[in-house]
């Protein structure tokens, strides 16, 4: 028994040495590294010194840190950064992207066809909110982003900014020591009474809601792209009937009867929409496949029930398609009106 623990001390004796030699040696290799990253003049250079030392120093964040922060200097392409991902461990952090658009034209106030339809957005709203507040409120090193915004910026007339900036939140702007929660807190405590004035001043002058604007306009400044450090999932969230009616008069999805009837006659629904010759207005924005799209509360008129849905979802889908979005029309992303908390819970920040 004397002679085996005898041999477990040295062995013991043996770790601990070859221990404190890597130690010692520690700092020299990575001031090695460190040397051989300045003097790396491309991409494949830095690939280099990652494959060549990544066995001693895999683990160590200050060796990747040095890397990630070699490659940051030569400004890299979207496509040059997911490359560089193909040989260096993905060890980004995901930060939420949210960009919500609830339409503010004459469904808010058709209580025939949406009744308490400003009740629902406002509660809706908010439980987006508390969805995402407690998600985020969790990482303390967040990048995520809640914006409000609408399809046509006269629908709230010149107060629309400053309402929309007081409801949403960018972290990534968020200052050094202010903390997360904080943030959010700041959003929250107004958020009641600035959605109120939203729509106290939207419902005074309904229209349509112009997508095609919104689409061809502004949803690529909205859009974050992934770096070397962080990755987001682009989250756009439209609160809509599903109607298509611009603010200019057009209606985009005039022709559902006729398309129905076709379909009731036994018609796919192809070659109705084919038929009538269904129009998708064309945009410039080609860039929706960076984006998931989720529309709620899609609401069937009462001259439309039991009909409209799958048109008006075929429609979406056709037209996301040529923006890029392919995923959309396979999806169950186009959410009828339902239970809100259930919405909210299982469908915002999965």
């Amino acid at each position: 028994m004397t002679n085996i623990r005898s041999k477990i001390f040295s062995l013991m004796i043996v770790v601990l040495f070859l221990a404190f030699i890597a130690y010692l040696l520690y700092p020299s290799a990575l001031a090695e590294v460190n040397k051989e990253l300045r003097l790396a003049g491309n991409v494949e250079d830095v690939k280099f010194i990652w494959e060549k030392n990544k066995e001693g120093l895999y683990l160590n964040e200050d060796f990747y840190k040095k890397v990630v922060s070699r490659l940051e200097e030569f400004k890299l392409s979207d496509a040059d950064i997911e490359n560089v991902f193909t040989w260096l461990p993905d060890r980004r952090q995901t930060s939420i992207n949210l960009v919500i658009v609830p339409d503010l034209s004459a469904r808010i106030t058709q209580e025939t066809n949406n009744p308490e339809q400003i009740k629902r957005d406002k509660l809706l709203l908010k439980k987006i909110w508390e969805v995402f507040a407690k998600k985020t409120n969790s990482n303390i090193y967040s990048k995520s982003s809640f914006i409000i915004t609408v399809t046509d910026d006269e629908q709230v007339r010149g107060d629309f900014y400053k309402i929309a900036g007081d409801m949403s939140l960018d972290l990534q702007n968020k200052k050094e020591g202010v903390r997360v929660l904080d943030v959010l807190r700041d959003v929250e405590k107004d958020l009641d009474a600035n959605l109120d004035s939203m729509y106290n001043t939207a419902k005074q002058k309904t229209s349509g809601a112009d997508y095609w604007q919104f689409f061809d306009r502004k949803l690529s400044s909205y859009l974050k792209k992934p770096s070397l450090t962080d990755k987001y999932d682009n989250k756009l969230i439209i609160i809509t009937d599903g109607y298509f009616e611009l603010t200019n008069g057009r209606v985009y999805t005039e022709n559902l009867a006729g398309i129905g009837l076709k379909m009731s006659q036994g018609m796919s629904l192809d070659t109705a929409m084919k038929m009538y010759g269904t129009p998708i207005p064309k945009t410039s924005y080609k860039n929706l496949g960076n984006w998931e799209v989720l529309m709620l509360e899609i609401n069937e008129r009462k001259s439309g029930q039991g009909r409209d849905f799958a048109v008006l979802k075929k429609y979406w889908g056709d037209w996301f398609e040529t923006m890029g979005n392919t995923k959309f029309k396979e999806s169950d992303n186009f959410v009828q009106r339902d239970n809100i908390t259930h919405v909210a819970e299982n469908r915002i920040v999965e």
